[in-house]
């Protein structure tokens, strides 16, 4: 006599069976199982092996359940079993495709959908799946044959073509991939086809087509945060910046993080490109680089946020960058006068002089009046030993500015290598008196060393050095003058300061002057 009346349905059903009922464990198994109920699967499934209903495929079954609850090593225990009892069922390498999908064994996916194909060559979801981890290992030429030939086995399936559709979107045959989108929701309307057309329209630039798609899409799970994003990047190309934000916000707030960088980005309640601007004029260019690249994402004066980025990291030394924003800058407005004289600023720091003379050539053919792009001309000239060009450029400059240091500097500069040290001389007594500068202190203490007057010169070294006291080339030189004056003790210091700041040229006057010993 049965005591307890609540004795489980599944375990009496299966009573039942071992007393010789019609009862199949293996069937309501699959029914289970074709009803994605994969946790009663896998009870019916563990009864049948129990009753010894069709083991093999019971254990089949059971790990492929596993699968789907992502029960990797129970699942992969389970068909090691099923394959002892038949290793030549299709759909246990079908099976076994899906474990090392899931596990990231990509190769050993695409082994086993091969082994279930052999076996059964009419086995379409295994091409369709095929197909799908091949897209993942970017052979994508090798995944459209593999959809191909899954569809013509089972031209049925509304999920084939969406598939279809997403191999051909990464090959860019967009209009092939809008024909299996379409057939797809043909045959029947679902959100994956709808979402995966929407990127397609969006990827053409069709954004109010991908927005209609998302929406149609989001439909079918208004919980869905990667579409909002998408919805809201489409709305940001047309200038929708509300719609945007609001579709990014609630996209972050599901959980989906990538919506964060354009959430931010999108905060177009700032004027990035005037901050911006405010911190390159205060020299700040890290800061300056921020702000440029906020004003480009929002939108905001993207020519100008684009040159001035790159002139700021043209003073940050990435000079690699800088040419990559000018040139970047130059394709949507190659007008700007302003843009050729950062250019002419690139080419003078990476040594190519002829195109920094070219690139302020045109400058000054906008803008004659431009002081700044005559000294800069000057100074790219004379690094090209165009001395005389070099002065004439300098001369116009101060013509036209008087007041700015750095053209008398430069042209006392160009002057001592023209040997002419006394106009040198003048030229830097009025830098020094406009502003005092290390450079300008430097290149008149070099001048008096060149005129035998290296008292004089180790003065205006001493004043660079107040400036700047670990300026390499300034103890070097200073410790040239101190030599000349057979002041040893002094020289020797200078020249072991600027060895031990990196200026190897000091190394052989220390060894000339034995200063170790």
């Amino acid at each position: 006599m049965i005591k307890n009346k609540y004795l489980p349905l599944v375990l009496l059903l299966c009573l039942i069976a071992n007393l010789g009922f019609s009862q199949n464990c293996f069937e309501e198994g699959m029914k289970q199982f074709d009803a994605d109920n994969f946790s009663n699967s896998i009870e019916w499934f563990t009864k049948a092996i129990l009753n010894k209903q069709k083991i093999a495929r019971s254990l089949m079954m059971r790990g492929a359940a596993k699968i789907y609850l992502v029960k990797l090593q129970d699942a992969v225990t389970d068909l090691e079993s099923s394959k002892k009892l038949d290793p030549t069922n299709s759909r246990l390498y079908y099976y076994y495709a899906k474990y090392y999908y899931l596990s990231d064994s990509l190769d050993l996916a695409i082994a086993n959908y091969s082994k279930c194909i052999a076996i059964d060559p009419r086995a379409a979801d295994a091409y369709m799946e095929r197909a799908d981890a091949r897209g993942f290992k970017h052979d994508l030429q090798g995944a459209l044959i593999d959809a191909n030939k899954g569809i013509s086995i089972d031209s049925t399936k509304a999920y084939y073509y969406t598939d279809r559709g997403c191999i051909r979107t990464e090959l860019k045959q967009y209009e092939e991939a809008f024909k299996d989108f379409n057939k797809s929701l043909k045959i029947k309307p679902n959100q994956r086809a709808y979402a995966n057309r929407g990127v397609a329209w969006s990827l053409t630039d069709q954004h109010q087509k991908a927005i209609e798609d998302f929406t149609r899409s989001l439909e079918f799970d208004p919980n869905a945060g990667e579409l909002y994003y998408y919805r809201g990047k489409s709305y940001k190309a047309l200038g929708k910046k509300e719609e945007a934000y609001a579709d990014l916000k609630k996209s972050s707030e599901l959980g989906f993080t990538q919506s964060d960088a354009e959430l931010k980005a999108l905060d177009y309640t700032r004027n990035y490109y005037e901050e911006a601007n405010k911190e390159y004029d205060l020299a700040n260019y890290s800061k300056s680089v921020e702000l440029f690249t906020q004003a480009i994402l929002n939108d905001q004066e993207i020519a100008k946020s684009l040159m001035m980025r790159g002139a700021a990291k043209l003073y940050l030394y990435q000079f690699e960058d800088a040419g990559t924003d000018l040139e970047s800058s130059k394709q949507i407005d190659s007008t700007d006068p302003q843009l050729y004289f950062y250019f002419g600023k690139y080419y003078r720091v990476t040594s190519q002089n002829d195109l920094a003379i070219s690139s302020y050539s045109r400058v000054i053919a906008s803008t004659p009046r431009d002081a700044v792009s005559y000294s800069e001309r000057g100074m790219a000239k004379e690094a090209k030993n165009d001395l005389e060009g070099a002065i004439s450029d300098l001369n116009i400059s101060i013509s036209i500015d008087s007041t700015n240091e750095l053209c008398y500097t430069e042209r006392g500069q160009v002057r001592i290598l023209q040997k002419q040290y006394e106009n040198a001389i003048k030229d830097l007594n009025t830098s020094i008196k406009i502003k005092p500068t290390l450079k300008a202190y430097a290149k008149r203490g070099w001048a008096w060393s060149l005129m035998n007057q290296h008292q004089k010169a180790i003065e205006d070294y001493t004043k660079s050095l107040t400036i700047n006291p670990d300026d390499v080339e300034v103890h070097y030189y200073r410790a040239i003058s101190y030599k000349a004056l057979e002041k040893k003790t002094e020289a020797c210091a200078d020249l072991k300061k600027s060895s031990e700041l990196g200026y190897t040229q000091a190394d052989a006057v220390l060894k000339e002057l034995k200063c170790d010993q």
